[in-house]
């Protein structure tokens, strides 16, 4: 038998380990570290974008107005959100980068390093 002492502080040791363990895990939800990597797929998407205002223009010439400026629109739209995936990557980076010269010149001088 366990005296109620011993009991007692496995008990608070159980809740501050589940506790700790709950906060931890909403951390990794809430903080997803995924890596974009657009620049390969970045070039496909500037291509398929360009096809489409060339195919745009060939339409626009042969008079079917209506297609061409729905084309151009998807065209637009397909370029706009590239940009703004290179610019979330873009960000990404930055912050690894800043992480990395954190941990790299907190170690070599022994002092903090304050972005």
């Amino acid at each position: 038998m366990m005296s109620r002492k011993k009991r007692k502080r496995i008990y608070r040791r159980l809740r501050k380990n589940i506790i700790r363990s709950v906060k931890h895990g909403y951390y990794k939800l809430s903080h997803m570290n995924i890596k974009l990597n657009i620049s390969e797929p970045g070039t496909r998407i500037c291509e398929a974008s360009g096809i489409l205002l060339v195919v745009a223009l060939v339409l626009y010439l042969i008079s079917a107005n209506i297609i061409s400026y729905i084309l151009c629109w998807i065209a637009a739209v397909v370029f706009c959100v590239l940009l703004v995936l290179i610019r979330l990557e873009q960000h990404q980076e930055m912050h690894d980068y800043r992480e990395w010269q954190r941990k790299n010149l907190e170690s070599f001088s022994g002092h903090e390093f304050n972005l």
